[in-house]
């Protein structure tokens, strides 16, 4: 499991909507990543920079689990920014020009993006077996990160 960070069980079994999740979460992570790294000069605020960093720590281990199991990255060779989904591009503008309003508008679109992470994991996980996917899934770790996130955001 070299360069994902965590050391994670045998490949389990997904189901085909298992699959599509992992590839959604990883496309939904990366946004929040490039929103981050988009309203640091304008908030002038380091928590920004930081969080943009580990997020892209986050997206390692989602990854590994997409080569893992065979799903087709969406995030993979796309610039900060740029993304496979009309929608998840149009919901990064939105975002950032949001954010981009005050510091108090760029920690609430921090603290939006924290939210709904920990929804999405948090769904994820149901019924959920596959050992390696359960010990990340990285949506634990993953949650528990977002959880950090959005405390650091003041939510």
């Amino acid at each position: 499991m070299a360069g994902t960070g965590v050391n994670l069980p045998s490949a389990g079994t997904l189901t085909t909507t298992q699959k599509a999740t992992l590839a959604d979460l990883a496309e939904e992570k990366k946004p929040a990543q490039g929103v981050y790294l988009a309203l640091t000069p304008s908030s002038r605020d380091a928590r920004f920079t930081r969080i943009s960093s580990a997020d892209e720590q986050y997206l390692s281990p989602l990854r590994f689990l997409m080569t893992r199991y065979k799903v087709t990255d969406p995030t993979a060779g796309k610039a900060v920014g740029a993304f496979s989904s009309a929608d998840v591009a149009q919901e990064y503008r939105d975002l950032v020009a949001q954010g981009k309003a005050s510091l108090a508008a760029a920690l609430t679109v921090g603290q939006g993006i924290e939210k709904q992470d920990i929804a999405e994991f948090t769904a994820a996980a149901k019924d959920l077996k596959a050992a390696d996917l359960t010990a990340v899934y990285v949506y634990s770790r993953l949650t528990t990160a977002s959880t950090h996130h959005l405390a650091t955001f003041g939510g």
